[in-house]
């Protein structure tokens, strides 16, 4: 029997300092610590809660960190895109142990652990790191993180973390890198019928086609993506995680 671990998530804004709607700001970080609290419900230990403005931290109890990891950025990634979100989110993921007794407190400047010391002060810094050296082209660095709306990074005691962050980056980084290709994966990820499941592009507000795109040209291209192996490939992928 597989033993439980702790997942600690700590989410914060992207150059919110940028964002000249604090209104929007606050509204979307809202949507995304509530859509958290829902998805989560379930293996929750810690709830998600909004903290110095623009961050939220939450954790969840976990017999496979992988699986769970995955489920919850494509979850969440899939959210962001379906809503038209404007706002990019560093997620920094530490897998572990929380020492604290939640049932006293789950102030997230309270508690404590090695799941929330690896999030906080391994992941969250090296994924800063990198938006840094990516902003900074004297540095001559190959960019990452230009479209995926969650930028993410995750802290274990084992390394066998890194291909699940290489896997989703390659997904929503490079092979899904247009809000087109990224709206037609949302919808048909899990569709056993690609085609059967189309119209429900038409239906999806803000959804980034035009007025005069018609089924066919939106059929052209999700047979495009399809053909890719975008969806089928990394579905079969993580697949193979989660038996690991």
């Amino acid at each position: 029997m597989k033993t439980k671990q702790t997942i600690y998530f700590e989410l914060d804004v992207v150059n919110s300092r940028r964002v000249k709607d604090n209104n929007q700001l606050i509204q979307q970080v809202k949507h995304v610590a509530a859509y958290l609290n829902e998805l989560t419900k379930e293996t929750q230990v810690m709830p998600f809660q909004i903290h110095n403005g623009d961050a939220i931290s939450g954790a969840v109890q976990s017999v496979n960190t992988r699986n769970d990891i995955i489920k919850i950025y494509q979850s969440l990634t899939t959210d962001l895109i379906m809503h038209a979100m404007t706002l990019q989110f560093y997620m920094a993921v530490g897998v572990g142990n929380i020492d604290t007794d939640l049932n006293q407190t789950n102030d997230e400047a309270l508690v404590n652990g090695s799941a929330v010391v690896l999030a906080r002060n391994t992941a969250m810094p090296a994924l800063k790191l990198t938006v840094a050296r990516q902003i900074d082209k004297k540095l001559g660095i190959q960019t990452d993180f230009k479209k995926a709306p969650i930028l993410l990074k995750i802290a274990a005691d084992h390394g066998n973390m890194v291909v699940v962050e290489q896997v989703l980056l390659l997904v929503y980084e490079f092979e899904l890198n247009t809000v087109k290709k990224r709206l037609i994966y949302s919808a048909l990820k899990n569709s056993e019928n690609w085609r059967d499941d189309l119209p429900k592009l038409i239906a999806i507000k803000n959804s980034g086609f035009q007025e005069t795109d018609t089924l066919k040209q939106i059929e052209n291209r999700a047979r495009m993506l399809v053909t890719k192996a975008d969806v089928q490939a990394v579905n079969k992928q993580l697949a193979v995680f989660e038996e690991n």
